[in-house]
């Protein structure tokens, strides 16, 4: 499933967000879509960041 919030978005943002989907399940990507897109972005650089630690 495809989400407008998620378009254009960077390699390594749209990487990121890949991973992250597929360890929060159909609820948790849910709740990120429900956010705003600055809110979104936050989440994925924090993501990022935790996993290249």
């Amino acid at each position: 499933m495809e989400y407008p919030v998620f378009t254009n978005l960077p390699p390594a943002q749209q990487d990121a967000l890949n991973k992250l989907m597929s360890l929060l399940g159909p609820e948790g990507v849910s709740h990120l879509v429900s956010q705003d897109p600055e809110a979104v972005n936050a989440r994925l650089e924090s993501f990022s960041r935790y996993e290249n630690a």
